[in-house]
């Protein structure tokens, strides 16, 4: 996983280190204008300049998908990262706003018809969904599989703007500040850790934007050059 003279910080609750690109594992797929807008960034930058985080017992990737695939397409060997134990993040959300098509039961009908089409049938117990509008209107669906959930709400957003409707993804936290009205918005649960590694162990991913990893610690910059990544 190291290469030689690969630790760069080390601490009792995490490590910064150059880790090979090659052993790290993803647990979201990547947005591909984002890409192409992180390539000229780092190309422009000449180095990396924030570590991606890494649960350092799985080699899961909890935040660093566009830059692990960046690396991965510029052929680095290894790649700046901080190594951390699960134990020290918290994974919250993000919330999807739907502005241009405001009928919060268009939104209840496509999941609840989705999701029992993909054997995800509503529970009465199960990962709670909330969808609400800026006229304060409020629902909230519990649905067992928060794997298709996730792929559901994403196929979701592509439905939405085909039909010519904005799509923003901000943190589920900034919903009540949200400034353009009126709107309609889903906030699916966190993603829990057992089901990140459980997802990784059966070798698929989730959406992009499906896990928006805290932590407890600040994050320090490293600004690596890149030709000390090939």
């Amino acid at each position: 996983m190291f290469f030689n003279d690969s630790i760069i910080k080390q601490r009792s609750s995490f490590t910064y280190a150059l880790v090979s690109v090659d052993s790290l594992k993803l647990h979201e797929h990547h947005i591909n204008e984002h890409l192409k807008e992180l390539e000229k960034e780092i190309l422009n930058d000449g180095m990396i300049k924030k570590p991606i985080i890494v649960e350092k017992n799985s080699l899961i990737v909890l935040d660093g998908t566009h830059r692990v695939t960046l690396a991965r397409k510029l052929g680095f060997k290894r790649i700046p990262a901080l190594l951390i134990s699960y134990d020290i993040a918290e994974i919250h959300s993000w919330a999807h706003i739907y502005e241009g098509f405001c009928e919060i039961k268009f939104f209840i009908n496509c999941l609840t018809k989705l999701m029992r089409h993909s054997n995800g049938e509503p529970s009465a117990k199960g990962y709670k969904v909330i969808l609400l509008n800026s006229y304060g209107e409020k629902h909230v669906l519990p649905f067992t599989n928060i794997f298709k959930l996730y792929w559901t709400i994403h196929f979701i957003d592509k439905v939405v703007k085909a039909l010519g409707c904005n799509v923003t993804i901000i943190p589920d936290n900034e919903v009540h500040v949200y400034p353009r009205k009126p709107y309609v918005a889903i906030l699916p649960p966190p993603i829990p850790k057992t089901e990140v590694l459980r997802v990784v162990e059966r070798g698929k991913r989730f959406p992009p934007k499906s896990t928006r990893h805290i932590l407890k610690i600040k994050i320090a910059d490293v600004n690596v050059p890149l030709n000390e990544l090939y």
